[in-house]
């Protein structure tokens, strides 16, 4: 899911173009009915008019170039609230457009005044009490907008996570070979997307499989350990809320540098962040390992199945039967 949101101005860039648009505006009247009176009242329209519009139309147009945040997938929901504080946000969007109202509602005020003056002073000094009035209601809004901003770029770094298809979720210590296991499964180099809270990002690739699509995940630097701080358990929370198996990678021949008992150990507290999910181990350097090495990890991971580049197609089908099949019964 891709958000696109165009470009947030300041307050004051708001007030500026429409300010230009104002002293460009024209009354739409007839010559022949231009009185000196009438024609003033009817250039001050024109502009307050003109003003009010452009701001209405853009406030409007911010608060509607971001998603309904209720209605998208509870996976999103908290993945924007562990990066933007949905509430803020919502509290934010709400006060553009209640100033949107608040413009409108001196627009109507000032016509009214306007059209009973009765002098061309008073028509200008009315224009200029509005012009104030609008500037100072939109001044309350410019920390507002600055922040909208700034959650509309963090917005666009949310990883582009497909919600139509299965998700392989990839989990274990680095250096066991979950990139591996990721290109053997897509057959391809693993897309980067960007992730909050994690500067190496997710490493997203797909394959498709008896007419089904598969996405696979890596999310180095969350998933590979037990310790995390409150913001990278956000994260980490939304990454519960996908439809996923857990694929658990596991390094039998401790080149990573982890033993068995610390990859166990992992693996324990991962099913139990992610108890309604199910799990599959995958025995990955089997090539790297002595044969003492692979009985002692079957040992500690019984169900585990062992992934190398002659038994690709081995893995696919158990990820299958475990995603789709599962679901099917």
């Amino acid at each position: 899911m891709r958000f696109k949101i165009p470009y947030i101005q300041t307050n004051q860039e708001m007030l500026n173009l429409a300010f230009k648009h104002g002293r460009q505006a024209e009354p739409q009247m007839a010559k022949r009915v231009r009185k000196k009176e009438r024609w003033s009242k009817e250039i001050e329209r024109s502009k307050l008019e003109s003003i009010a519009d452009e701001l209405d139309e853009k406030l409007s147009k911010v608060v509607k170039s971001f998603p309904s945040f209720d209605q998208m997938p509870f996976f999103y929901q908290d993945l924007m609230d562990a990066t933007i504080n949905l509430d803020l946000t919502k509290q934010r969007l709400g006060n553009l457009k209640r100033t949107a109202k608040v413009v409108q509602k001196l627009r109507r005020e000032y016509l009214g005044k306007i059209f009973r003056s009765r002098t061309d002073r008073q028509i200008k000094d009315l224009s200029r009490s509005f012009y104030g009035r609008v500037s100072s209601v939109m001044k309350k809004i410019g920390p507002d907008l600055l922040e909208l901003e700034k959650n509309r770029k963090e917005l666009e770094r949310l990883p582009d996570l497909r919600m139509d298809c299965f998700t392989v979720l990839l989990a274990g210590f680095p250096n066991v070979g979950k990139t591996t296991v990721l290109s053997r499964l897509t057959g391809s180099t693993p897309k980067i997307a960007a992730y909050p809270f994690t500067t190496k990002g997710l490493r997203l690739g797909f394959f498709n499989e008896k007419y089904f699509d598969f996405q696979v995940i890596d999310t180095p630097g969350l998933l590979d350990r037990s310790k995390r701080n409150p913001i990278e358990e956000k994260a980490v929370a939304a990454l519960r809320r996908l439809d996923c198996l857990v694929v658990f990678v596991a390094d039998p021949s401790l080149a990573s540098g982890f033993s068995l008992e610390q990859q166990a150990s992992l693996f324990s507290n991962l099913k139990k962040g992610f108890s309604d999910r199910k799990f599959l181990v995958v025995l990955n350097k089997a090539d790297l390992s002595s044969p003492e090495q692979l009985e002692q990890a079957k040992t500690a991971f019984p169900d585990a199945i062992i992934s190398d580049s002659q038994k690709e197609e081995e893995l696919k089908k158990k990820i299958v039967d475990l995603l789709v099949n599962s679901r099917r019964n």
